[in-house]
């Protein structure tokens, strides 16, 4: 009984597994409360109430530019793997 230790491989990979089953149904059970609590979309159509100065509507110009940003910066990034995969 002294060369076997109480705090084995196997019970420290059942205690992660456990404490990520935690975390996933913790998580989970957040986003269903957040999701059945929420006010209905159609009483904000000017923006988001919850942050000041945001009650602007959304125009397509905004969102334009929005998307226009992401595609700028995922063509960035292709770039750079390019240049990453090049010098291999």
């Amino acid at each position: 009984s002294r060369k076997e230790p109480f705090i084995t491989e196997a019970l420290i990979d059942k205690l992660k597994a456990m404490f990520g089953l935690i975390m996933s149904l913790g998580s989970m059970l957040l986003v269903v409360f957040k999701w059945f609590t929420m006010k209905n979309s159609d009483e904000n159509e000017t923006g988001d109430a919850n942050i000041p100065g945001t009650n602007a509507p959304v125009t397509p110009a905004t969102t334009n530019t929005a998307s226009t940003s992401i595609l700028a910066k995922l063509e960035e990034a292709s770039g750079f793997i390019k240049q990453i995969n090049t010098k291999e």
